[in-house]
């Protein structure tokens, strides 16, 4: 039985290994080759900022709060879609909507008429976790 396994071993270790060391020959081309589609200064539709927020989120909630109960604190204009993103982003990290903000992690998400801008934040206790801002169309 040992033999089999050495043997499996000695056949598929340099096989699964082949993949991972294997690149392609030349230089690789200058600049930049993949283009960041939520750049900084890129202006977003509202549904498409509210799917930047739900990915954004996601990664932000598994870092910061996995499992946690997130407090929403969301004006008029982002409260659909702030919500839709703790649910969206809870889908794998495991958070979830507070009914009551007292010890909980806040997100707080505001829309600046006058500067287009959609602000997100994440704060523990006063203390800012996660922010993300998007310039609106």
């Amino acid at each position: 039985m040992k033999t089999v396994r050495v043997v499996l071993t000695a056949l598929f270790l340099p096989l699964a290994m082949a993949g991972c060391v294997w690149l392609p020959a030349g230089d690789p081309p200058a600049g930049n080759i993949v283009q960041n589609q939520y750049g900084k200064n890129k202006l977003m539709s509202r549904l498409e900022a509210a799917e930047h927020f739900i990915n954004i989120l996601t990664t932000a909630s598994l870092e910061h709060c996995p499992g946690e109960k997130i407090y929403i604190d969301a004006d008029a204009a982002t409260a659909e879609y702030s919500t839709r993103a703790v649910c969206k982003a809870g889908e794998l990290s495991g958070i979830s909507a507070a009914s009551a903000p007292a010890g909980h992690i806040r997100l707080r998400s505001r829309y600046d008429e006058n500067k287009k801008l959609w602000q997100m934040e994440l704060d523990r206790r006063g203390e800012i976790i996660w922010q993300e801002n998007v310039f609106l169309k």
